[in-house]
């Protein structure tokens, strides 16, 4: 392939980026990280309008590539919607510790942003056993309503694989102990084992179940809710692959607040970073 044919192929791909960005579907994906689109040779991006559901299906490539909108088989968001979309990339700019509340659970654990590239919040152990930090934003800005679709995203890595508990998701702003809240919904690693939990829990009614995910130490997992209102259903992804659903114990009468918790399992630290914090959803 020539010089000239790469330079077009790379101005076609910013080109498409950039249109992405701006109608704000920060979940697009082809085949690679949030926001990229992978073009092969002769190539095309094709999106097609969906008349019946009034949305934008796509985008697609010319080989069949996937489209991930970050949505069920339903279909993706209407361009029609009005979205509200927020994400908090943890770098200095975005990082606000009054809006977060930092909770210890046990021991004089630190909550800190890395020195890392992309950006990174850091939750890290005292090192004794059982020590263990959360921390939750301060006012709660997601609502599973009925007629009101949402959707909600974490970028997350532990340093231990087993002996750690751990949780990620959504709970009620005044939760103090995301393991034990009673309104929750989410992502739990528990102590001793491998693998993530899903979670939904409703005024004390939950259902756990194995998404038959594992975690690996110091390794990136995207770990994502969809909520559909048409369906009363809450989908669970990690690293977008479809894990699980529910329809039951779906905490949808309060405001949620994301929420991300660490507890060590034995007597060392344990750390647990976020990448980003992402929310999509319909305005009411």
């Amino acid at each position: 392939m020539s010089a000239a044919t790469d330079a077009m192929r790379d101005a076609i791909e910013s080109a498409v980026k950039s249109i992405v960005r701006a109608m704000n579907f920060t979940g697009i994906q082809l085949g690679g990280t949030d926001d990229d689109v992978t073009l092969g040779d002769n190539d095309e991006i094709r999106f097609a309008y969906d008349s019946t559901l009034g949305t934008l299906r796509g985008p697609t490539n010319s080989s069949g590539g996937t489209a991930h909108m970050w949505t069920n088989s339903a279909g993706p968001w209407s361009l029609a919607r009005d979205v509200f979309v927020d994400k908090i990339d943890f770098t200095s700019s975005d990082w606000i510790s009054g809006n977060w509340t930092e909770t210890d659970i046990q021991g004089a654990n630190t909550v800190a942003l890395a020195d890392e590239k992309d950006g990174w919040i850091t939750l890290t152990t005292a090192g004794a056993d059982d020590d263990a930090v959360q921390i939750v934003e301060t006012k709660g800005t997601i609502k599973l309503e009925a007629t009101k679709d949402a959707r909600v995203e974490f970028r997350v890595k532990c340093d231990e694989a087993t002996q750690v508990d751990l949780f990620v998701g959504l709970v009620d702003s005044d939760a103090t102990n995301a393991l034990t809240d009673d309104d929750r919904l989410g992502f739990q690693k528990d102590d001793g084992d491998v693998n993530w939990d899903i979670v939904a829990e409703k005024n004390g009614a939950e259902l756990k179940a194995d998404s038959s995910q594992n975690i690996a130490a110091d390794t990136a997992d995207k770990l994502g809710i969809f909520w559909d209102s048409s369906a009363s259903t809450v989908y669970f992804y990690i690293n977008d692959t479809q894990v699980g659903s529910t329809t039951t114990n779906i905490p949808n009468d309060e405001v949620l607040s994301a929420v991300l918790l660490v507890q060590a399992g034995e007597v060392a630290v344990k750390v647990l970073k976020c990448d980003y914090r992402m929310v999509n959803c319909d305005r009411t």
